[in-house]
Order: structure tokens, then sequence, then C-alpha cells
């Protein structure tokens, strides 16, 4: 352009050409390595570099859960259950997310096993209008199996999970759940998806105030010490 010759391209009527996401959303999704499911917008996420500070923990004898620096899929830190023997009562760290919004919701972890006898569970609770809708499945890496919870017990859904304990390969899970019409949508194992819609949560009576709360549990099943370990965790909203 000539010199001193202004330039009125700026004032000129402009085309959108894409929408502009919210800067959270960008850094949550520029930030996670996870390329299996992008889905639904982000709510709450946590790579837990700052420990354990936003969870409530609870661990179980024969347990020991903090943050790892040892272990980590983003960031420096991860989430580590550490077992030195059986230990069949639960341990976990749970979470109430700041805001409450129902629709689909996902709840997505990263989580990598080196002791296949630990078995893991993503727990999502719904508390709403006095009821409690228990939404949960757990993996079970010796067994090869893939459970959900039903309306009074652990329901098998698959038989042939293969999951590498070796304490070497972090594994993607997504659990998806309709929160406003209480049931199950699907989960995402990696690149693999299990439709869930067929299975109905456990429903029970609840004085507790209208929340969403996110469980990580663990429980070990073998006399030996072995560590499991969750390297993200992200809440979702508006999931297909």
């Amino acid at each position: 352009m000539p010199r001193g010759t202004p330039d009125w391209g700026e004032y000129s009527p402009q085309g959108e050409v894409s929408k502009s996401l919210d800067l959270a959303e960008i850094a949550v999704r520029l930030g996670s390595p996870v390329i299996y499911d992008r889905n639904g917008t982000v709510l709450f996420m946590d790579t837990f570099q700052y420990g354990l500070i936003r969870w409530v923990v609870n661990a179980k004898a024969e347990c020991t859960i903090s943050a790892c620096d040892t272990k980590a899929i983003i960031g420096p830190k991860s989430l580590k259950f550490a077992f030195s023997g059986t230990s069949t009562d639960l341990s976990y760290v749970g979470l109430t997310p700041p805001f409450l919004y129902f629709n689909r919701n996902g709840y997505e972890i990263t989580a990598m096993w080196d002791d296949p006898y630990i078995f893991l569970i993503l727990d999502g609770q719904l508390y709403y209008n006095g009821n409690n809708y228990g939404f949960g499945v757990k993996i079970a890496p010796v067994a090869h199996k893939l459970y959900v919870w039903g309306a009074t017990d652990w329901i098998t859904v698959a038989s042939d999970i293969n999951i590498d304990a070796t304490g070497d390969v972090w594994y993607f899970i997504k659990l998806v759940v309709d929160a406003v019409n209480a049931k199950y949508v699907g989960l995402k194992l990696n690149d693999r998806f299990f439709d869930l819609s067929a299975y109905t949560p456990k429903i029970q009576a609840s004085s507790e105030p209208n929340m969403l709360c996110l469980f990580i549990q663990a429980f070990q099943t073998a006399a030996q010490a072995g560590n499991v370990y969750v390297g993200s965790t992200i809440l979702t909203i508006n999931e297909p």
C-alpha cells in the first residue's frame, strides 16, 4: 500500500468465519493429549498438578492415596492409589463440581495400571429432586471384564477387555449419562464404544440437595503390592 494512504479495511463489514470458543474450553482441549473423544462442553478439569486439594480423600486399610510425580500424562503429577496388600474396602477420592447443570453429562478419566488385580470404578452420583441416581462402571483387568452398576448390582457388559498392566500404558475412560432422564448412554474405553442405553442406574430416595458428584474408587483383590494411576479427570455437559 502506498505510504500515507489510509487502510479502511478494519472498518469494512466483517463476515463470520467461525464462532470462537470459551478460552477455558480451548485450554483444556489443547492441554489434553486424548484423541479418542473430545465431545461435550468442559465443566471441570483436574490434572492433579496441585495435588489433591480439590478432592475428598478416603483411603482404606492397605491403601494410600497421594499425588505422584513419577507417572503423569499431563503436567508433572498424577493421582496414585498404592496398595500394599489385599484391600476389598473401597478407597476413593470424591469431588462435587462447582456448577450444577444437568443434561447429558460425561465423566472422563485417564488411568494406568501396574497390577491387573486392582479394580477401578468410575462412579457418578446424581442427586436430584429427592432421589439419588447411581451411575457407575467397573474395570477388572485380571478378569478382562467391564461392569455397569445396575438397579441392584453390578452387571457384566463385556468379558474381553484387555488392559496392559505393566505401568506403561494410559487408558482413556469416559462414561456418558443422560442426567435429565436418569439413563445411561454409553462408555468409551480408548477407541472402543459400549452402548449402555439398555441399563438402568440404581435409584433410591435421598434427602441430599441437588448436586453432581464424581468418585474414583479402587480396591485390590490380591495379597500383593500394586498401583493404579489417574492422570486426569474431566467433567462435561452437552454430550451428543
